[in-house]
C-alpha cells in the first residue's frame, strides 16, 4: 500500500499526488491538457490519463511522477480503461471523431 491519492486536476491541467499518511502535496504533473479520466495500469507503475490535449493520452510514472509518453488517442478525449497493461481504450466525444480509440500502450 502506497497511502496516496491521485487526483486529476482540469483548472491546472495537472495530476495532483498527494500522500495520505503525511496529508501534504507530493507532485504536480502537468500534462498540458485538461485531465478527464485517469487510471492506474495493472501492475502500478504508470498512469493513464485522457486529457483534452492535442495526443489525448499521457502516461505518467508512479515512481518519479514524470510524464513518461504521450500518445495520440484522437480529438476530445474522455474515459479510458486499460486491458493487461498494454492496450488503452479511450472514448471520444469529439462531433467530428466519436467513438473509442485503441491504443498501445507498451
Amino acid at each position: 500500500e502506497r497511502g496516496y491519492v491521485l487526483a486529476s486536476d482540469g483548472q491546472t491541467t495537472n495530476l495532483a499526488v498527494v500522500n495520505l499518511k503525511q496529508p501534504r502535496l507530493l507532485a504536480r504533473v502537468p500534462l498540458g491538457g485538461n485531465p478527464t479520466g485517469i487510471v492506474v495500469s495493472p501492475d502500478g507503475s504508470r498512469v493513464l490519463l485522457s486529457t483534452m490535449s492535442p495526443d489525448g493520452l499521457t502516461s505518467v510514472s508512479t515512481s518519479t511522477y514524470q510524464v513518461v509518453k504521450s500518445y495520440n488517442a484522437g480529438e476530445a478525449t474522455s474515459s479510458l480503461a486499460v486491458q493487461g497493461g498494454s492496450t488503452a481504450y479511450v472514448t471520444n466525444f469529439s462531433a467530428t471523431q466519436p467513438g473509442v480509440t485503441v491504443v498501445d500502450v507498451r
